[in-house]
């Protein structure tokens, strides 16, 4: 080398080291600045990345909570019924306030298990309406609202399934406040979310309806396209399924559209129309974590076409079972290009300044070196300062050659380029502080180092505002916000943030501090934590001032409070006034406390003012402005005058709910009725001044003793009530005791002596007895006056004869004991000696006695035609009969009614009680005459012997009652002894009673249809709709098991009516399904309970209506029994029924005691002839003349005749002999379920009957 050298020329010699080294030094320049800048963007980025991540999570956060507060208010207005929601208008009005309060809803509802919904929302064109379906209703109308929440126009009617409805279902699944799915919404490109929650009644926590407030996600959209990530960077959030919930993209993130026909999809993250959103969501796919897997934090890059991509995901959940991803992805191309750009050029610029320098001689070397080794050492000096600081100090060159000059240039032009480049990462930081300085609160960068001290790198100039200390100052000393925290929340505030940095979970956290002026403050902050390269954890925090928000829960604990205690009493009414609607929304009681009806009512809170008394308004108007003011709560007593010119007192008590800037929103109060107590404190003071008088009024006696002399002294009133001659010699005391009775003067002496040694006033009753031997009641009142060493002095009292006063209450005890009408004891009278009798069972065991329970036969029939005032008398007469049969030491009561009830007491054996019971059958065998009237009415018993086994008096009431009930099945005008039987059968009873309740609530009856034939042409006409009872324990139960109980108990009438709307819509589906028989008929069973409704026609006609069945296809079979009551009542019913097109026929024809007269003006269409008659012909027999001759008197009375029962051939062809119209019967054909009714019918009307072609 050393040769090679010494050969080249001196230039080449000093050339080639210098180029080479000038190579080697441009090159180590542009490396170190690549990557000095590229480390400076990442640090820049990543805490970027943290400051959006924290303020889309607070948007977020803060966007959602709105619908819950919505829908905790709902529940609050249901729970404390403070708004009647059950009203459409109300609740319509109400739901109005709350969207107009809170704009970023899209639509808030209430749905109710009944069917009814009521919501308000918003149009396409952004038009407020209300949707409301009422109960029954399958359409929901949708009308216009005016700006006052008036309902205007009818804008359209939509079909509308509330029960299947997504948001009905979630929230009567979730059983709690909760998230539906997103669900895409036809009316913009976004989606829409829903926050429901079950309503419950109050009383007895059975479900009653569904609310919900639904957000549109759009507005999150919105505020990420905000957000500026570089120049072509992205920020959305998605679940994890990749569904997109909102993006910055800015396109629509729903599939499909309106009007195609195709069903609305979500956006999928990976089939999104932007390029970098898929290739982020295929990257994190890919990724071994994988979408699922990621919980925490999360920083990954990937490469596309070359360039680096960063990629920031945050996984956000909430209480409700959110669980989204937030994902920030952007190519790191969009900081470094320009530093890219500018060392590329460089790298030209030196290559172009080496070729000029290989020109260069040795003589150059000098002039050449100093310039370079200076440009080299500032080139060096940027990394460690220039980009660290921010401040870049211009290139320092001196006078060399062209090039050198231009290399120096280049150099420059990088390092402005890199200046550029730096400020706009300052300027995005900027761009954060401004945003940061503009929210509530204050935001802040938090870090915990390794040593536990800890630092506040940045602090926003809200800080201020919350702890009335600069940023600044906590920015140097950082236990300055240590120093304010309250010590009771200090221990756990400590603790929680550590905990956060351990797990690095999001830190929130509430507490109290006391500023320097001594405020009080409640503070709730939310920081993302992350952990640096040195250990240490930076937090990215937002910190809000939740005072006024921990103030209104107070006050809604206090007022919930006040509400509890006022749904207690039904004296309290309760209202609501919307302050910035001015409307005033009143319980019932308000209208009562008022004296005003609803319909009269104008809402608004000039309504109130007009019903205050005007002497009264001033001051209670200037109340309700201290309220408003935040002076203090609402308290304030007035009069109010009614519209009738009545005046009321009323006192009033309210509180002002404020919204998040302490603006008031509504009161809500409570006014109570004062009047009585108002007036009571009048009375007691006219009271005062009428006492005086009073004494004198009431013959009251005054009499004074003095003990120190021992001198008694009487008003002339004393001797008027003693009968005492004032002039007597006698000493007064002795003659006081001589007129008391002798039985009672040990106690009154008694009472007077313990008085005078307790230190108590007295208060007594005794029997005086006068000259002439009568007896009077006095009644002694006595005050004890003592001087100060408590020595009784003087005795001051007052006596008043009370002698009517005990004369009226004896006859109170008695008419209490007794009934008015009969004189005869009462049940009060009878369980207590009901009670004594079982006593003495249990203590002599010789003791015998019984307890007869009677009612009267066809007493009902004997009121309802005579009229009360004779069924009155007649019970005076049963109770004179009774009274006379019965010994002095029994007792004969009435219960009510023409219930009696005999005890009979010390009888040898039970064969005594029997006598007695046949002894009062026999007596009622006769007429009785009452009021010009022979009645002949006979009496059922029921009896029980008392045995020790019995307890208490109404387990013996309960089982003669029992036997009673025996008595009367068994033909009445009888007894029946009660056993052991009798009350496992009532239980049973009982049961089947229950049971039968829980059939008709969970429909576990199933219809049948038994066909109906013409009896000529055999073919079918119509069906009988009959019922089956399909008991889950006890399988099918019989109809003569549970029918005669539905009547007794009434609930036939559910029965009959579910039968009816059942058969009838049968009917109507087989002729929708076969178009040529539209003159089936189907006939339906009337029980006697139906006749009686009032509404029994238009019940009918409605049913009919709603399923779209003619009346002529309809027939109803009425037993014949039942119609012999109320007759004419009965014509006319059945002759509306038939004015309708509704057939009648008269069941179990023969079975009856119908008189001819009556069946020729009966409406009526058929005679349905007992199967008893059929099943039982025998050819010339009596069965087979009774059948001859309903027949032969239908044809007369120009009815159709129908044959109930037939079985055999035999019987069919006497029928078909006779010229019986119709007929039903086993024969011809069972009763069928309605499946296998169809399949008769899809074979053809005719029937093949068994043994005929």
């Amino acid at each position: 080398m050393h040769r090679l050298l010494s050969r080249l020329p001196l230039k080449l010699v000093l050339i080639v080291p210098f180029v080479a080294q000038m190579s080697v030094a441009i090159g180590l320049v542009a490396w170190l600045s690549v990557r000095n800048s590229r480390q400076t963007v990442d640090a820049v980025a990543d805490e970027l990345w943290a400051e959006i991540t924290a303020l889309t999570e607070l948007h977020v956060a803060e966007y959602l909570q709105i619908p819950q507060d919505v829908i905790a208010d709902t529940l609050a207005h249901h729970s404390f019924n403070l708004t009647n929601l059950r009203d459409p208008e109300t609740l319509t009005r109400y739901l109005w306030s709350e969207i107009r309060q809170h704009d970023e809803l899209f639509i808030t509802a209430v749905g109710y298990e009944t069917g009814a919904v009521v919501g308000v929302g918003f149009e396409t064109d952004g038009q407020l309406v209300a949707r409301i379906m009422e109960p029954g209703q399958t359409q929901l109308q949708t009308y216009a609202l005016s700006d006052q929440g008036d309902r205007g126009a009818l804008l359209h009617a939509d079909d509308f399934d509330l029960k299947n409805r997504p948001w009905y279902r979630d929230a009567v699944t979730a059983g709690q406040l909760t998230w539906t799915e997103i669900y895409p919404n036809y009316d913009d490109p976004y989606n829409l979310i829903s926050a429901v929650s079950p309503l419950y009644d109050p009383a007895t926590q059975q479900l009653v309806g569904v609310t919900n407030a639904t957000l549109s996600l759009g507005q999150i959209s919105e505020f990420l396209a905000t957000l500026e990530i570089g120049k072509t960077g992205q920020i959305f959030i998605m679940e994890r399924n990749g569904d997109l919930v909102a993006s910055s993209s800015g396109e629509a993130l729903r599939l499909g559209a309106e009007g195609t026909g195709a069903l609305l999809e979500r956006l999928n993250a990976a089939d999104s129309r932007n390029d970098l959103i898929r290739q982020t969501v295929a990257h994190l796919r890919a990724d071994t974590i994988g979408l699922s897997q990621l919980r925490q934090v999360t920083q990954t890059e990937f490469w596309l076409e070359g360039d680096r991509h960063i990629v920031h995901v945050t996984p956000y959940r909430d209480d409700l079972g959110l669980d989204w991803l937030i994902v920030i992805t952007v190519p790191a191309s969009d900081f470094m290009a320009p530093l890219y750009d500018n060392t590329r050029n460089t790298l030209l610029l030196c290559l172009a300044a080496l070729a000029v320098m290989t020109g260069s001689g040795i003589m150059t070397a000098r002039w050449i070196a100093d310039p370079l080794l200076q440009l080299n050492q500032t080139v060096k000096n940027l990394p460690s300062q220039s980009l660290a600081s921010g401040e870049f100090a211009p290139v320092d060159t001196t006078q060399g050659a062209r090039e050198i000059n231009e290399l120096s240039d280049s150099v420059q032009s990088m390092v402005e380029q890199i200046q550029i480049a730096w400020r706009a990462l300052q300027a995005s930081e900027s761009n954060f502080r401004n945003v940061a300085a503009n929210i509530p609160g204050a935001v802040f960068r938090y870090v915990l180092w390794p040593d536990g001290t800890d630092t506040v790198l940045y602090m926003s100039p809200g800080c201020y505002q919350l702890w009335e200390v600069d940023a600044t100052t906590v920015q140097e000393d950082a236990s300055v916000l240590w120093g304010m925290v309250d010590p009771e929340d200090f221990p756990a505030m400590q603790a929680s943030v550590l905990a956060s940095a351990e797990t690095l979970s999001i830190w929130n956290f509430k507490w109290r501090i006391t500023t320097p002026s001594g405020t009080r403050k409640w503070l709730e902050a939310w920081g993302r934590p992350t952990r640096q390269a040195d250990d240490s954890t930076l937090w990215h925090t937002v910190i809000l001032d939740i005072s006024d928000r921990k103030q209104a829960e107070a006050q809604l604990q206090e007022l919930s409070t006040r509400l509890e205690l006022a749904v207690r009493s039904a004296e309290i009414g309760i209202w609501e006034w919307n302050v910035v609607s001015d409307r005033l929304i009143w319980d019932d009681r308000m209208y009562e406390l008022y004296g005003i009806s609803a319909q009269s009512f104008g809402r608004a809170f000039e309504a109130w003012q007009q019903g205050v008394h005007p002497d009264d308004l001033p001051a209670s108007q200037a109340a309700v402005e201290r309220a408003i003011a935040g002076e203090q709560d609402f308290d304030a007593e007035f009069r109010v005058v009614w519209p009738d010119g009545t005046i009321r007192h009323i006192e009033a008590h309210a509180v002002v709910i404020r919204d998040a800037t302490g603006q008031p929103l509504r009161m809500i109060g409570a006014n109570f009725d004062i009047t009585e107590r108002k007036e009571a404190a009048q009375k007691l003071q006219d009271l005062t001044n009428r006492l005086g008088l009073a004494v004198q009024a009431a013959d009251m006696g005054i009499w004074e003793w003095d003990l120190a002399s021992d001198r008694l002294i009487w008003d002339d009133q004393m001797f008027e009530l003693y009968q005492i001659d004032p002039q007597m010699p006698e000493v007064m005391e002795q003659a006081w005791q001589a007129t008391v009775h002798p039985d009672d003067l040990p106690h009154v002496l008694s009472i007077e002596q313990l008085a005078l040694a307790d230190d108590d006033d007295y208060t007594t009753e005794f029997r005086i007895i006068w000259p002439d031997g009568s007896i009077r009641f006095i009644a002694a009142y006595a005050i004890i006056q003592r001087d100060e060493r408590g020595q009784p002095q003087r005795v001051v009292g007052a006596n008043l004869d009370i002698s009517d006063r005990k004369l009226a209450e004896e006859e109170l005890i008695y008419r209490a004991l007794h009934d008015a009408l009969t004189d005869l004891p009462n049940r009060t009278l009878l369980m207590d000696r009901l009670e004594l009798a079982i006593q003495r069972s249990h203590q002599f065991a010789d003791y015998g006695f019984a307890v007869l329970f009677l009612d009267l036969d066809q007493f009902k029939v004997i009121n309802d035609s005579l009229g009360h005032l004779v069924g009155d008398q007649l019970l005076v007469k049963v109770a004179h009969k009774l009274s006379t049969l019965i010994r002095p030491a029994d007792l004969a009561a009435r219960l009510g009614g023409d219930e009696f009830v005999i005890l009979l007491e010390d009888l040898p054996d039970v064969q005594a009680a029997i006598l007695m019971a046949e002894r009062i059958l026999a007596a009622f065998q006769g007429a009785m005459s009452v009021d010009d009237h022979d009645v002949f009415v006979t009496t059922s018993i029921g009896l029980v012997w008392g045995s020790p086994a019995y307890t208490v008096a109404s387990d013996l009431l309960r089982d003669a009652d029992i036997a009673l009930y025996r008595a009367k099945a068994n033909g009445r005008r009888t007894y029946e002894m009660f056993d052991a039987e009798m009350h496992v059968l009532a239980v049973k009873r009982m049961t089947l009673e229950h049971d039968l309740r829980v059939a008709i609530a969970q429909q576990q009856f199933i219809p049948y249809y038994q066909p109906i034939i013409d009896l000529k042409t055999q073919r079918l006409i119509g069906f009988e709709a009959l019922i089956r009872w399909q008991h889950p324990t006890q399988g099918l139960v019989p109809p003569g098991d549970f029918i005669p109980i539905a009547e007794e108990t009434g609930l036939i009438l559910a029965i009959s009516q579910g039968v009816l709307k059942a058969a009838c819509q049968q009917l109507a589906t087989w002729q929708q399904q076969f178009t040529e028989m539209g003159d089936l008929r189907m006939s339906v069973n009337l029980s006697g309970k139906d006749l009686l409704q009032n509404n029994l026609v238009e019940l009918i006609a409605d049913t009919l209506a709603q399923v779209n069945l003619a009346p002529t296809n309809l027939t109803l079979e009425v037993t014949e029994s039942l119609l012999i009551d109320h007759v004419d009542a009965n014509i006319r019913l059945l002759q509306r029924l038939q004015d309708l097109g509704i057939r009648i026929s008269i069941d179990d024809f023969g079975t009856g005691y119908s008189s001819l007269s009556y069946l020729y003006s009966l409406p009526a269409n058929y005679l349905k002839i007992d199967q008893s008659f059929v099943g039982k012909m025998r050819l010339g027999g009596k069965n087979y003349k009774i059948v001859q001759a309903v027949v032969k008197l239908s044809d007369q009375l120009g009815l159709a005749a129908i044959a109930e029962g037939i079985e055999t051939t035999q019987q069919l062809d006497w029928l078909q002999a006779m010229g019986c119209e119709f007929g039903q019967g086993y024969l011809l054909a069972h009763p069928l379920s309605p499946e296998a009714a169809t399949t008769l019918l899809a074979a053809g009307r005719r029937l093949a009957i068994e043994g005929r072609s």
